[in-house]
């Protein structure tokens, strides 16, 4: 069996390799350390959201992305965001199924708006040592991404046009 802390270790480098990079803007083709990101998922990682009936009215949060397919969509979110911090709130680990859950509280600003407080929960799944992210299930909170979204549109469409 993982002992407990390799578990929460692992799930804490999980979380922190999703943020932002200092001094990026929208205008950096890339904003998250992406090596950082692989270091802490297995070859095999896939991903998906939930709640279910939230997804199943949501096309782009549908089906589950492997490791590149989540590198491509974080990395497109992330040009849409001026700014976004983060808070764990918690970490529960189960050391029997090698799983982690945690609850975050992330701040994401679209440019030249407020930002919303999207309450998140993601259930981590690990490898038999315990350092790797082989799974994980994102789930949102509806109304906050709901928001964003609207937010990041309102940026997009305010943002000057060029010939």
């Amino acid at each position: 069996m993982v002992a407990p802390h390799v578990l929460k270790s692992t799930a804490l480098a999980f979380l922190n390799s999703l943020a932002l990079m200092p001094n990026t803007t929208t205008e950096d083709p890339v904003r998250f350390d992406m090596q950082a990101i692989r270091a802490v998922r297995a070859p095999n990682y896939s991903h998906t959201f939930g709640h279910n009936f939230f997804v199943s009215q949501s096309p782009p949060l549908q089906g589950t992305s492997d490791l590149d397919g989540f590198m491509e969509r974080v990395g497109k979110m992330t040009l849409k965001l001026e700014s976004e911090t983060k808070e764990v709130l918690s970490v529960a680990v189960d050391a029997g199924e090698r799983s982690a859950v945690a609850r975050v509280a992330y701040q994401m600003k679209a440019p030249g708006q407020q930002p919303v407080e999207n309450d998140l929960i993601w259930w981590l799944w690990m490898d038999n040592k315990g350092t790797k992210v082989e799974k994980s299930v994102e789930f949102v909170d509806p109304a906050a991404t709901k928001e964003l979204q609207n937010r990041m549109n309102a940026s997009a469409s305010a943002a000057p046009k060029y010939l």
